[in-house]
């Protein structure tokens, strides 16, 4: 039985006046709800114990009525006097919340035994009314802890129960909280937002060792964290974007990032240096969030290739040391604009080193490592055999994956255009009908002719979901644009159970853009008309887009050799005939061409 406070145990060895036994005799009819034989039983505990009010009692008061009660009781007669204490005890919270000073009372940590039908918040702690589990509410802050670690596993369990979740999955985060609490408490962790990626790991295991299934409760706490503390902590090892609010221009709705790991670099002064530039990246340059991603995955390899080194300072790093990296990279056989991308990265950390004065120069010169990029083309055209069969099984697809695969199909768009489609960017003019779309990737806008039938099919879903004009057609369970990567997937899968090309189809969103672009060009489109509509910003960029060049070009020589006066042998002949120049002058007569 836990031992009482200082104070409650005063209490208990004093007896209540006649006056202050009135006052809770008072107190207790107030209580309606609870039946009377119940509240003559919480009455003469409280009496003895000399509880003056309701108010007082808590849970540790809970445990000692239990055992107070007649051994006799049977289990299920202690659960009703239980349930009735507690309603009583509910009530003293409810009337204090409705005076001024309830009203205005924030709800801070107390190091304290919490029991969650106690919560100051009897709105929130209604959700637990139906719970048969009564341990499950139970979170004891009492215990010898780090006690900045108690107080984030207190926020994070705050968030939990406030936010708007089902009662199945509140209950299950519940149970992964408590054992990241009971890990926490015997690894003896200070500070969650500090935790290395050995401590999750530690972490993993035993929950694996408890037969329990590995879950995603650190990223929660971590990001409650550092989303909602007052000033942002720059040093944490993982940083939440949700915290910041970027230019729209930044941002792919369709694909978030959600996070910037700093936990790969283990040399703390090359931590620090590392998100020192990652600070300035988020702040003040306007790179994309994809694009500072991925340059914080390239200097983060970079860096975390001299953890098992002695260079615990990048700044000190000479160039003979750079260049083992590279050396180290270039072995990976990577594709030249992936290595360049590297070498681009590093020099942008140093470039950004060298303004906040932490080096007096760079210790490399990226020309000499910069790889020529050679263009392949790739041909990503949709075989139309596939297309068919695709649209043949549309029927059976889910309704928004299957207007979302219209939209790559007969328009061309980009995965990242289509799940950020809002409401309003639909038009009709005259007889003719117009989507005015976002680039993400180009940071603009384009406007672009689309068929009738699609423009009244989507008039249909907007009415049917009920969207606004500001709202996004194709959203997440949040409400949020569509994510491109779970469109992406279920394509996949649908494209797997209906069985198309055989099975051995993987859709690949891209590859429609290739194939309208492909039929624009081969139908006689200006390049330039194909530019524009693809929204792209130079003709190059499209050119890339427009496969089957190497047919047009074989079957263009075949057909211009076939003609007699223009085969190769004729051509050489005459040229020998009028005194051509060559290396070395061969009479031999070449066959002629059939």
């Amino acid at each position: 039985m836990p031992v009482l406070s200082t104070q409650a145990w005063r209490l208990s060895q004093q007896r209540l006046t006649e006056e202050e036994q009135i006052q809770l005799h008072k107190e207790l009819e107030t209580c309606i709800e609870v039946a009377g034989t119940i509240r003559n039983s919480v009455e003469s505990y409280m009496t003895e114990k000399a509880i003056r009010h309701i108010e007082e009692l808590d849970y540790p008061y809970r445990q000692e009525y239990e055992n107070w009660l007649n051994s006799e009781l049977t289990r299920g007669t202690k659960v009703k006097y239980l349930t009735g204490f507690d309603w009583i005890k509910r009530h003293a919270i409810r009337e204090k919340a409705n005076t001024l000073l309830g009203r205005n009372q924030k709800i801070l940590y107390e190091n304290k035994i919490w029991f969650l039908l106690y919560y100051p918040d009897q709105e929130i702690a209604s959700r637990f009314n139906k719970s048969t589990d009564k341990k499950a509410l139970i979170w004891d802050f009492q215990q010898k802890s780090p006690e900045r670690m108690k107080r984030q596993i207190f926020q994070s369990l705050q968030k939990l129960i406030t936010d708007d979740y089902s009662n199945d999955y509140r209950v299950e985060k519940l149970g992964h909280l408590r054992y990241f609490y009971n890990f926490c408490s015997e690894r003896g962790i200070e500070d969650i937002e500090y935790l290395e990626a050995e401590e999750e790991v530690a972490f993993r295991q035993y929950l694996i060792e408890r037969k329990k299934k590995p879950n995603r409760i650190i990223d929660y706490c971590r990001e409650v964290l550092f989303t909602e503390a007052k000033e942002t902590n720059w040093n944490a090892n993982v940083w939440y974007l949700s915290r910041f609010c970027f230019e729209k221009e930044r941002v792919n709705q369709s694909n978030m990032v959600r996070t910037v790991t700093f936990q790969t670099v283990r040399h703390l002064q090359n931590r620090r240096l590392f998100q020192e530039y990652m600070k300035y990246g988020i702040g003040l340059s306007t790179l994309s969030l994809s694009s500072l991603r991925e340059e914080a995955h390239y200097i983060q390899s970079f860096l975390a290739y001299y953890n098992e080194t002695e260079f615990e300072d990048a700044r000190k790093l000479t160039g003979e040391n750079i260049d083992r990296f590279f050396k180290y990279i270039g072995e990976k056989k990577l594709h030249p604009n992936t290595f360049n991308r590297y070498v681009k990265a590093v020099d942008h950390f140093y470039q950004y080193l060298l303004t906040r004065y932490q080096v007096k120069r760079i210790p490399f010169h990226k020309e000499y490592y910069l790889k020529t990029e050679i263009y392949r083309h790739h041909d990503r055209s949709v075989d139309e055999v596939i297309s068919k069969e695709i649209l043949k099984n549309l029927q059976y697809f889910p309704e928004d994956i299957r207007l979302m695969y219209l939209h790559l199909w007969a328009v061309g768009m980009r995965i990242s255009e289509v799940c950020t489609i809002k409401a309003k960017e639909y038009y009709r003019q005259d007889d003719d009908y117009w989507m005015q779309i976002y680039q993400v990737k180009m940071r603009n806008y384009k406007r672009i002719p689309i068929p009738e039938v699609l423009y009244r099919l989507m008039q249909v879903y907007i009415k049917k979901k009920r969207r606004k004009p500001e709202d996004y057609v194709f959203q997440n369970k949040k409400g949020g644009a569509f994510c491109s990567s779970t469109f992406r997937e279920r394509m996949k899968k649908l494209c797997e159970t209906y069985q198309i090309g055989d099975g051995t189809y993987i859709f690949q969103a891209h590859g429609y853009r290739h194939t309208l672009a492909t039929v624009f060009y081969d139908e006689g489109v200006p390049l330039q008309s194909v530019r524009d509509y693809l929204g792209h910003a130079y003709e190059e960029m499209t050119q890339q887009y427009i496969d089957y060049m190497p047919r047009w070009i074989d079957e263009a020589s075949k057909a211009y050799f076939k003609e007699t006066d223009n085969s190769l042998s004729v051509g050489l002949k005459e040229r020998w005939k009028h005194g051509g120049s060559h290396r070395h002058k061969d009479t031999t007569m070449l066959p002629e061409s059939n």
